[in-house]
């Protein structure tokens, strides 16, 4: 499983969810793998909360967790 760190968060590669921290070990939020997709992102340096990742029912992400659209 992977880990990518970006400032204030880190985000960990579960067995099928991409799990969001800050800095302090809180968790943010939870992103559901879609195949390989996010992996690919993440590996090509794709920061999730600076671009504006969505939990898939329109919550998107920032350093304080998810906004309801």
């Amino acid at each position: 499983m992977g880990t990518w760190e970006f400032k204030g968060y880190t985000v960990h590669e579960e067995t099928d969810v991409l799990r969001f921290e800050n800095d302090n070990g809180d968790i943010l939020g939870y992103v559901v793998k879609n195949g390989n997709d996010e992996i690919v992102s993440l590996n090509n340096g794709e920061d999730p909360i600076k671009d504006g990742w969505e939990d898939g029912i329109g919550n998107t992400i920032n350093i304080n967790g998810w906004i309801a659209e």
